[in-house]
């Protein structure tokens, strides 16, 4: 579009190549996959640099897939340290204020924070049954659940119990507001558990506002299929 700005432009195209890896080069057997830590290295340069790793990782679907995983982590952690940042100088000004003026309310800035993600608390047990769950295709060809479900707006231990029929294995977990534009994304492997296919997975929607969302699920090479879900606070 004219009016679009070439970061929205670079965005667009960063996108189309990114979707296109995660589809065009399945790897179901992991073949020749170096492994979490080397992923997680990947993730944490400024930039790419082009050596066997990264070329291996934009040739594996499931590699880029953990690749674009680890580096949300990292984004979220250089977020959190630059609000800390910013946190502390707010408060060392407010000290200085304090100093001057003899103020109160300028030191009791300085006890109130953030709470840190460790301070959040523990997940939350939770299930999510979709044995039952009815589907339809939506206009844009995805399979999108018809009966809404409910999870409370916490730290969620996961365990979701897969429609009847569901194979065991490694499962791609996509939560969104809109189809495309997942706001988290988390793997995990599902197993038969007295003949009912069980996927345990870790989700943090203590962050999200009441609503209505969708949790996508699929199992590489397969297409995605997404579920309405309410959230409670």
């Amino acid at each position: 579009m004219p009016d679009d700005s070439a970061d929205e432009v670079f965005e667009r195209l960063q996108d189309i190549v990114q979707q296109a890896i995660l589809r065009e080069f399945p790897n179901p057997e992991r073949k020749g996959c170096p492994g979490t830590e080397v992923l997680r290295e990947l993730a944490n340069r400024p930039r790419p640099t082009r050596d066997a790793a990264w070329e291996h990782v934009t040739h594996c679907s499931p590699c880029y897939r953990e690749f674009l995983d680890l580096r949300e982590q990292v984004k979220r952690r250089l977020e959190l340290e630059h609000r800390q940042v910013v946190r502390r100088r707010a408060v060392l000004g407010g000290i200085a204020v304090a100093i001057v003026g003899g103020g109160i309310a300028a030191y009791e800035s300085f006890e109130r924070r953030e709470p840190a993600p460790e301070e959040l608390g523990p997940y939350l047990p939770a299930s999510l049954d979709l044995r039952d769950a009815s589907s339809t295709r939506s206009a844009g060809g995805q399979t999108v659940a018809a009966k809404p479900h409910v999870l409370p707006a916490k730290r969620l231990d996961l365990t979701i119990l897969l429609p009847i029929g569901s194979e065991p294995g490694r499962y791609d977990i996509q939560w969104l507001k809109d189809i495309d534009k997942p706001l988290l994304s988390v793997s995990g492997n599902a197993s038969v558990e007295n003949g009912v296919t069980v996927l345990r997975v870790k989700l943090d929607l203590s962050r999200e506002t009441p609503g209505n969302y969708l949790i996508g699920l699929r199992q590489p090479p397969s297409d995605w299929t997404f579920y309405q879900v309410t959230l409670r606070s």
